[in-house]
């Protein structure tokens, strides 16, 4: 289920937001929910904070009557959120370029205007619904390990990171909340994972889509799940090549609709 988050100060537009969303819904398949809607950044914010968010799309306007804009959300969700679907709803197209220049990676800009904003808001979300079928394709790969003689069965988004422990024939496999001890190595591991899984140490893969935050000072890495692992200093520019290309894979295969 994918979550939508809705915030305009604006009633009128949120209540056309909510409209359009759910025109779309009718003609789709795809499992969309509205998670939250409000008037207030600040609500909204709070929120988030409570629900720790994943993959959500963000429907915010981009110029709030208070003392916090959408960019200072933006900013925010981006470390709440990581792969967050941001789109802004304005109508100050000069604030665009602003947002280029604080590396928030927002997928699209939505016009407010009264003839074509469902319009704008359906293309927006058929371009996601995209993207997510083609993710829900790649998220479909398994890895199959044995541990005393019985065998599991493992999708390899729910890795987040994979390890030989020092001296032994044995690799540890952590998921969000579940530890998996092995016999094996990490190369023969490695070759069986997808092109998520970066060494970032000789005896650690990690997955680039749990990263959450990559500290430069001492080269540690953050997971969604509150873990972290390091990275050798070898390996720490092609981490971060791969961090970045990840986090801005939604601008690459979801081009930016036009601004009228």
């Amino acid at each position: 289920m994918i979550r939508i988050y809705l915030c305009d100060d604006e009633p009128f537009w949120l209540n056309r937001l909510n409209k359009a969303i759910a025109d779309y819904l009718v003609e789709s398949d795809w499992e969309l929910t509205i998670e939250y809607q409000s008037t207030s950044p600040e609500n909204l914010l709070q929120h988030l904070k409570k629900h720790t968010p994943s993959h959500g799309i963000y429907f915010l306007d981009i110029d709030f009557k208070t003392v916090i804009n959408g960019l200072d959300i933006a900013k925010q969700i981006r470390i709440l959120d990581t792969y967050a679907s941001i789109i802004f709803i304005t109508s100050h197209d000069e604030m665009v370029m602003e947002t280029f220049r604080l590396k928030l990676s927002v997928l699209d800009y939505i016009i407010k205007d009264n003839s074509s904003l469902e319009v704008q808001v359906h293309q927006c979300l058929a371009h996601i619904e995209k993207y997510y079928l083609k993710q829900t394709e790649k998220d479909s790969s398994t890895i199959t390990i044995r541990i005393a003689g019985s065998f599991y069965t493992i999708p390899t988004y729910e890795i987040y990171y994979v390890e030989s422990i020092k001296n032994t024939h044995k690799i540890c496999m952590h998921l969000q909340s579940t530890l998996y001890h092995f016999s094996g190595s990490l190369s023969s591991v490695k070759e069986h994972l997808g092109s998520d899984f970066v060494q970032c140490h000789k005896n650690c893969l990690v997955n680039i889509r749990h990263i959450v935050e990559l500290s430069a000072s001492n080269h540690q890495i953050l997971l969604d799940n509150g873990e972290y692992c390091f990275s050798s200093v070898r390996e720490w520019k092609y981490l971060i090549q791969k961090y970045q290309s990840a986090h801005s894979i939604l601008t690459s295969v979801l081009p930016t609709l036009s601004l009228p």
